[in-house]
């Protein structure tokens, strides 16, 4: 039986590739891309300390990804990244410019925000919004609490549920030999067995 290889790939849209789309794939770009900059503005209006003092700039660098596995792409795996320019009022009532990458899961949740782009993709948990947050957000509240724990049961259920993708898609495996340093072939019974250990923790 040969090992199935199972692999993440991460695709970027962005202009340069926009004349190989078809009309029907543009439209639904720009569709998603006006999604994102609503999102965001959302987002902006509501955790900034001065709400009304927001104003637009610039959106920009619009950019789609998503896992392919065997040439395919699995569903609601997408995240997107949209640069941002706004002004706002900072915690010290300060006139301010800011700029930075906002990135979003599939149904364009803020998951981090960062000044400078990095090789990160959308997804990860507690939302990484620091960046933002310090100078410009209000603090947190109850509500906001009981929204993320509710975020976090969404975020645990994604992720057991790609693990039984990848458990499904199982035949061999490799696993280091601690003594030896190398690798070995385990079976398909045992790499179920130690993904379902990780479901289950």
């Amino acid at each position: 039986m040969k090992p199935s290889i199972i692999f993440i790939a991460l695709l970027l849209i962005n202009t340069s590739c926009i004349s190989f789309l078809s009309e029907e794939e543009i439209k639904e770009l720009e569709e998603k891309q006006e999604k994102a900059e609503n999102s965001v503005k959302q987002w902006i209006q509501k955790y900034a300390l001065y709400p009304k003092s927001y104003e637009e700039i610039a959106f920009d660098h619009f950019q789609e990804g998503y896992t392919s596995r065997k040439g395919k792409k699995v569903p609601d795996s997408e995240t997107y990244v949209i640069w941002h320019k706004h002004k706002l009022l900072t915690r010290d009532s300060i006139p301010s410019t800011f700029s930075g990458y906002f990135l979003m899961e599939n149904d364009f949740y803020i998951t981090l925000i960062e000044e400078k782009r990095s090789n990160a993709i959308a997804g990860g948990f507690p939302p990484k919004v620091n960046d933002w947050m310090e100078k410009l957000g209000r603090e947190l509240n109850y509500n906001d609490t009981l929204e993320l724990n509710q975020r976090q049961q969404i975020v645990t259920e994604k992720s057991r549920m790609e693990i039984k993708r990848i458990i499904e898609n199982i035949d061999t495996y490799e696993i280091i030999n601690n003594n030896e340093n190398k690798p070995e072939k385990g079976s398909e019974s045992e790499a179920k067995e130690r993904l379902k250990e990780v479901i289950q923790d």
